[in-house]
């Protein structure tokens, strides 16, 4: 109970705005305390640091301060990509190989038309 309310305390907390990082210690300790506050669509810390770190870097040049919040829901919009890229994807590559095999199954029937199996040139020749 008392983790719950340590939680629900860092989570309200981060609703306001807070210095950012500056030094690589700071910043990991930093990005860590996101896994540990929310519920993330990820646990992969090195992809929470990439979003996290790219976020820092495009914020305008005299951002100082940020709520945890504004990150949280980039984590959230990033993953929300990741997957979205995942499945259109996949999608476009089942496409790509169901036309491969249309193609190639139309110039099998172009072939055997153009050349029946009893009649080939030499039989016809003879």
């Amino acid at each position: 109970m008392k983790q719950k309310l340590i939680r629900l305390a860092k989570q309200i907390a981060g609703r306001f705005p807070t210095k950012l990082p500056t030094g690589v210690t700071e910043f990991n300790a930093w990005a860590e305390s996101f896994s540990e506050t929310y519920d993330l669509p990820t646990q992969d810390r090195d992809s929470i640091k990439i979003v996290l770190a790219s976020t820092v870097i495009n914020l305008g040049s005299i951002t100082t301060h940020k709520p945890k919040a504004h990150f949280l829901k980039t984590i959230i919009a990033a993953s929300a990509k990741q997957v979205a890229g995942s499945v259109f994807q996949e999608i476009q590559q089942a496409k790509f190989a169901a036309d491969r095999v249309a193609r190639r199954d139309a110039s099998a029937f172009t072939q055997a038309k153009e050349v029946p199996n009893d009649k080939t040139p030499e039989a016809v020749t003879k």
